[in-house]
């Protein structure tokens, strides 16, 4: 099928389809398990009934059993009240169903049934959520649309450049049946009235419509991601704070803001209004401060704002945060060292124990596997760690069972994303980013006591 990235298929790997039986779902379940022994790997499904649309929603779910059972794969099924809990929580109940979805998703990994999920958005998709973002007001980033990895590699996405016209013609050659969700074609629903008002009226009007924003999108990932390349070759971090050249234009001052923010440990709820807040002081006198959100907020040092966490510099908190690169980490005595290597001297060396350096500690990753936006910094509540067998744990539970002492898990360094915890430096890597017959590039990341 013309677009379908197989790149994102690691052998040996179980991938967990995201079913809902409709037509997309359907196509992408049947497409894996015809080529799953050619790729090696395995083919399961995962069913979540929202509690939406009351027995419609039932029988979908029973068409998903009896199509995985004609198809001899393995079905996992959630039940949710997404009614509730978007009432209890604020939310759409668009929203409050994605976010519960991707919850049985996450629980789907965590729990061993699977390695990822495969979800079936495709290119129309990835179009209507460009279009989302522009109407809900968006930067360069939002015009990325989704992307094809996501949420720490747990969510793969292999029909993202598949065309849905073409999707609906493997399903008829395939002569498969599908269901259809009513609630789909109901426009109260800003996707839907997307879908269905506006870009089935954007395509009558205006020929590839739909190639041309994919193009576009494509584009502003490719501006994006080197935009955030200069703004993090421009950033410093010494001693627990972020400082950002006074004289960087917009563009790149504000991805540095980001940068900084994230590496701080902040990773929502800010906005442009605090990024325009440090955009203008940097033309104000040395001294002058901004307060931002979580107890960060920046000052005007000379010729650069700096981005602090008030907690760590007023003492309340012992914490230390740089943003993951491929760079040397200095704190104190402790010296973090993060290498790339060729994929043939860490087949010779891997098990190579001797001729180490005294205290020096080394573990190899898939350094593609290491999501934008990691940190390397010392433990937190609620952090969590998947072994090896792919069972996740607390952080504290696993150093624990390693009878590792508390002042010693205190002093430990990680390489983390949002709670979940990549490496335990000097002590054990996570599945998540482990070496595999796919990998491409490998990094060796050392811990030295100087």
């Amino acid at each position: 099928m013309k677009g379908f990235n197989e790149k994102l298929l690691n052998q040996g790997k179980t991938i967990g389809v995201a079913l809902s039986g409709g037509e997309d779902s359907v196509c992408l379940l049947h497409l894996l398990n015809s080529i799953k022994d050619r790729l090696s790997i395995n083919v399961v499904a995962i069913n979540v009934e929202h509690g939406i649309r009351g027995e419609s929603s039932a029988r979908d779910t029973d068409f998903c059993v009896s199509l995985c059972q004609s198809l001899n794969i393995l079905l996992k099924r959630y039940k949710v009240d997404a009614v509730s809990y978007s009432k209890e929580n604020g939310l759409t109940l668009e929203e409050g169903a994605r976010k519960l979805r991707y919850k049985c998703f996450y629980d789907a990994v965590k729990e061993g049934f699977c390695d990822q999920i495969a979800v079936a958005h495709h290119q129309k998709d990835n179009v209507e959520t460009v279009l989302f973002n522009i109407f809900r007001g968006t930067t360069i980033s939002g015009l990325k649309g989704m992307d094809s990895v996501s949420r720490d590699g747990v969510i793969i996405r292999p029909l993202l450049n598949v065309k849905k016209q073409d999707i609906s013609q493997y399903v008829v050659e395939n002569g498969l049946k599908f269901v259809n969700d009513e609630t789909n074609n109901d426009t109260k629903y800003t996707r839907n009235f997307i879908r269905h008002d506006l870009l089935e009226s954007i395509n009558s009007k205006f020929n590839g419509a739909e190639d041309a924003i994919t193009r576009l999108s494509a584009q502003a990932r490719q501006d994006d991601e080197f935009l955030y390349a200069i703004a993090k070759q421009n950033l410093e971090f010494k001693g627990g704070i972020f400082y950002i050249p006074c004289n960087l234009d917009y563009p790149i001052f504000s991805r540095a803001v980001i940068l900084a923010i994230k590496g701080l440990g902040v990773e929502k709820d800010f906005d442009n209004g605090h990024i325009g807040a440090l955009f203008d002081l940097k033309d104000n006198i040395s001294g002058k401060k901004v307060d931002l959100l979580c107890g960060l907020y920046g000052i005007k040092e000379h010729d650069k704002i700096a981005i602090k966490n008030g907690k760590i510099q007023d003492g309340l908190k012992s914490q230390f945060f740089a943003p993951f690169s491929e760079n040397t980490f200095l704190d104190n005595s402790t010296q973090i060292k993060i290498e790339r290597v060729n994929k043939s001297d860490y087949i010779l060396n891997k098990d190579l124990q001797i001729n180490k350096p005294i205290g020096e500690v080394t573990k190899y990753i898939d350094l593609d596997k290491i999501p934008s936006g990691a940190v390397i910094r010392k433990r937190m509540v609620g952090d969590k760690f998947t072994k090896f067998d792919g069972t996740t744990v607390s952080l504290k539970k696993y150093l624990t069972d390693k009878k590792i002492p508390k002042d010693k898990k205190d002093a430990t360094y990680l390489i983390c994303h949002d709670s979940t915890v990549l490496v335990i430096v000097g002590v054990e890597i996570s599945s998540l980013v482990k070496i595999d017959s796919q990998t491409k590039n490998i990094a060796k990341i050392s811990i030295n006591t100087l």
